[in-house]
């Protein structure tokens, strides 16, 4: 079976495990969440909503990559709502931040006896679970901005550095990282290191185009995101 018949999910080997590296170490009951979309804002064919989402589990950092490697099946294994998916709209997201399986199990006892009092409504368990893992945020170890950035062409890597240098000012190098995506950029900062303790998250929101902020997705560097594979940048 050659290369181009199969789904290519991880698009720079070193980077993604560059990536793993950099996570936070996992305490006892903790997971990441990882989840695989085919997103319509990158295939208008995609039908419903603009994350389609074609397969999510949980895992620990030293099987990470392994299980990532297994979202790369043979084209035609994705499927939504009857739309057969290509690699133009795939997108791998990770909750940076790790998932509690304590608070999950909670949530899921909570979710699984609402839906039992509804005799009508169906439900699949195992999507049910998966969801409250999601919800279930275990500690921050990062607050996620995801700063959208317009420009030209030619003046990408300037609005780039420009928007990294702001942050840096603001927080310190030691408390901020940046992962460069198809449309932006996500300014992940650790607030135990930021050197404004109060006051530097409502500074970031008033000096630069914040699209969102808090406990969020993060597409995957060295994965795929619309065709593109987010990276990590530095403040040089």
């Amino acid at each position: 079976m050659t290369q181009k018949t199969i789904h290519r999910v991880i698009h720079d080997e070193k980077a993604l495990k560059e990536f793993i590296d950099w996570l936070p170490e996992l305490d006892t009951h903790e997971q990441f969440y990882v989840t695989l979309f085919a997103r319509r804002k990158y295939d208008g064919r995609i039908k419903g909503s603009d994350k389609a989402n074609l397969k999510r589990f949980l895992t620990d950092k030293d099987r990470m990559f392994q299980k990532i490697r297994q979202l790369e099946l043979p084209v035609g294994n994705y499927v939504t709502k009857g739309v057969e998916v290509d690699d133009a709209s795939l997108a791998l997201y990770i909750t940076p931040n790790p998932r509690c399986m304590r608070k999950a199990t909670f949530l899921l006892v909570t979710s699984l006896m609402e839906r039992l009092e509804n005799a009508n409504q169906s439900f699949n368990p195992h999507a049910v679970a998966l969801s409250s893992a999601h919800k279930a945020k275990s500690r921050t170890v990062w607050v996620d901005f995801d700063i959208d950035l317009e420009y030209l062409p030619e003046e990408k890597e300037a609005v780039v550095m420009n928007c990294m240098k702001t942050v840096t000012e603001i927080v310190g190098h030691e408390a901020a990282t940046f992962v460069e995506t198809r449309g932006g950029i996500h300014c992940l900062v650790n607030p135990s290191k930021a050197v404004d303790s109060k006051n530097w998250h409502q500074r970031i929101r008033k000096e630069l185009n914040v699209d969102q902020t808090g406990d969020m997705l993060l597409p995957v560097p060295g994965c795929c995101q619309g065709g593109y594979s987010p990276r990590f940048r530095f403040v040089e």
